[in-house]
C-alpha cells in the first residue's frame, strides 16, 4: 500500500488532463483547456480526501471536480454524475445522443480521466477487495495462452473506454450493485484456477479471466425495455 500527497497527485491531474491523446477527444481548444487547468487548486481541492483510508465515493469525486466542470459547460438537467455515467457506458456501446452539448460531454469526459487516477490512488492505499477489484493476469501467466494478445487489448479497452469507472458510477447512480457481482465472480473464477494450475491443471487463464471480468458487461448495452436476462449475452 503507498500513499501520495496532494501536491503529487495533483499534479498528475493536470498531467492526465494535458495529455495531447486525451485532448484529442476534447471539443475544447488545447490552449483554453491549458488556462483552465492553472486556474485551479488541485493540492486544496485534494486534501479533504488524501490520504486515503477508505473506498472513495464518486460523487466526493465529483466535488472537487465541479468547479473545472461548471467552467468547461452547465451542468446536464441529470446533473454531472448521472451524465458521466451515461457518457462511460456509450464509450462502449455507442448510441445516437442529441439532448447534451459537446461541452458537456468534454466535462464527462475530464470527470472520468480524474475519477480514474483517483481510483488508481484507492487501489494502491487499500487492502485489495474481492468485491471492488481484480486481481488481473499477470505477464507470467499470459505466457504460453494462445489468447494472451486478445487478452491484452481487453485489457487496454477496460481501461480506456473506463469500464471500471462505468462499474463504480452504477453502485451510485443506479440501485444495482453489479461491481460487486463481476468483481466477486472474477475472484472466485481465478483463485480456483490458480490453485488448479499450481496442481499442474491445465487451464488458459487469460481466457478464463477475462470471460469472468466481462460476462456481465453486456448488462449496460441493453435499452428501455429489452429483456436484459436474455440479451446481455450478446
Amino acid at each position: 500500500m503507498e500513499d501520495h500527497s496532494a501536491r503529487q497527485v495533483g499534479t498528475r491531474i493536470t498531467h492526465v488532463l494535458s495529455d495531447k491523446n486525451f485532448l484529442k477527444k476534447l471539443a475544447l481548444p488545447a490552449q483554453a483547456t491549458a488556462i483552465l487547468l492553472r486556474s485551479l487548486d488541485w493540492e486544496q481541492a485534494l486534501r479533504p480526501l488524501l490520504p486515503i483510508r477508505r473506498r472513495l465515493t464518486c460523487v466526493e469525486v465529483l466535488e472537487l471536480t465541479r468547479p473545472l466542470l461548471d467552467r468547461i459547460a452547465e451542468e446536464p438537467g441529470e446533473g454531472w454524475l448521472g451524465w458521466a455515467y451515461q457518457v462511460s457506458v456509450m464509450l462502449s456501446f455507442p448510441r445516437t445522443e442529441t439532448a447534451h452539448t459537446s461541452r458537456q460531454w468534454d466535462g464527462a469526459l475530464c470527470y472520468l480521466r480524474i475519477l480514474q487516477l483517483l481510483l488508481d490512488e484507492e487501489r494502491s492505499a487499500l487492502p485489495f477487495s474481492p468485491l471492488f477489484d481484480f486481481s488481473f493476469c499477470t505477464e507470467d501467466e499470459l505466457a504460453g495462452s494462445d489468447n494472451a494478445k486478445e487478452y491484452r487489448r481487453f485489457r487496454l479497452y477496460f481501461r480506456s473506454e473506463h469500464l471500471y469507472e462505468m462499474l463504480r458510477l452504477g453502485q451510485e447512480v443506479t440501485p444495482f450493485h453489479t461491481l460487486e457481482h463481476i468483481a466477486g465472480v472474477h475472484h472466485v473464477a481465478m483463485t480456483a484456477a490458480r490453485a488448479f494450475r499450481t496442481g499442474g491443471g491445465l487451464v488458459d487463464l487469460p481466457l478464463l479471466s477475462g470471460a469472468a471480468a466481462a460476462h456481465d458487461l453486456g448488462k449496460f448495452g441493453c435499452k428501455a425495455g429489452e429483456p436484459v436476462p436474455y440479451l446481455h449475452y450478446h
